[in-house]
């Protein structure tokens, strides 16, 4: 028992220069999706990089803030008590 495809050539073979031409705008698709899905990472990678930087910053803010405020705090509440001691003695 043979297995063999039968050909019935209904349909015209494409010729080598229609191949290469649609090869080749395959290859330039490739490459132009390449070129996109590169530049979205670039970009995404630099958003993620100053967003980082963006809170960090903002962490270190908000620290320098609550130590002030902390020292603020210490500085009212001496003179608070040096400004009830001195109307005490009056």
């Amino acid at each position: 028992m043979e297995v063999a495809s039968k050909s019935m050539n209904w349909m015209p073979k494409k010729s080598a220069y229609s191949v290469a031409v649609a090869a080749s705008a395959k290859r330039r698709a490739m490459v132009a999706e390449f070129q996109s899905n590169t530049s979205n990472l670039a970009s995404s990678l630099s958003t993620a990089f100053s967003n980082q930087l963006t809170g960090t910053v903002e962490n270190a803010r908000q620290t320098a803030i609550e130590r002030i405020q902390a020292q603020v705090k210490v500085k009212q509440d001496a003179l608070a008590e040096k400004f009830n001691s001195v109307n005490m003695q009056v």
